[in-house]
């Protein structure tokens, strides 16, 4: 009897649960990788995780210190499934090696993505 119970416990607990069937990102633009100090190395890629393009014209990039730091300009598009990065000397702020907030806003100020250390 004890068995039985034991079974069927595994099998409710474990009914639930479905297995890691593939790629966990976000959908549309979001902020895909952060690299911190040192200052030669630091960058933020974005990425776009859709089937179709995206215009980023006109998105904020920022930090803790200043939420609206960079402005990407006109014409920047992120094709489906693309990446693009933008280096600190891009970004004209330093990413903190901690208690960092790194904010992505779109063209009508909402906050799309935020990462943090």
């Amino acid at each position: 009897m004890r068995h039985l119970i034991v079974l069927l416990l595994s099998l409710i607990i474990f009914t639930g649960c479905m297995p890691y069937t593939g790629d966990r990102e976000k959908p549309g633009v979001y902020i895909y990788s952060v690299t911190a100090p040192p200052i030669s190395r630091e960058q933020i890629t974005l990425k776009n995780n859709a089937d179709n393009e995206a215009d980023i014209s006109n998105w904020k990039p920022g930090d803790i210190n200043d939420p609206w730091a960079y402005n990407i300009p006109e014409g920047t598009i992120l094709t489906a499934y693309a990446k693009k990065k933008f280096p600190q000397s891009t970004i004209g702020f330093q990413i903190n090696d901690s208690d960092e907030i790194i904010y992505l806003r779109d063209d009508s100020d909402n906050i799309i993505d935020t990462w943090s250390n």
